[in-house]
């Protein structure tokens, strides 16, 4: 992944992806003319992979859905966009 990362964080970002698969968060990208290309519980997911360990810190199961409407690390999102 980042090779800025520490290990906890890759730990992290591995067990979220690893979390995601087993709970069959699968994304589809579906292509329609003025629908989003990027659906919002994708872009949340890309977010979490996009968090410095500073940022992940901050949420918790009570506030998860804050993701959704949430700015991470700009640079850190970015990356991810352009990794996927």
């Amino acid at each position: 992944m980042d090779p800025n990362d520490t290990y906890e964080m890759e730990m992290k970002k591995i067990l979220l992806l690893n979390l995601s698969e087993d709970l069959f968060l699968d994304h589809d990208l579906k292509i329609s003319e003025n629908e989003p290309i990027i659906s919002e519980n994708l872009l949340a997911t890309l977010r979490l992979i996009a968090m410095t360990n500073e940022e992940l810190e901050q949420y918790n199961l009570s506030n998860l859905d804050e993701l959704f409407s949430s700015i991470v690390n700009i640079d850190n999102e970015q990356r991810a966009l352009i990794n996927f």
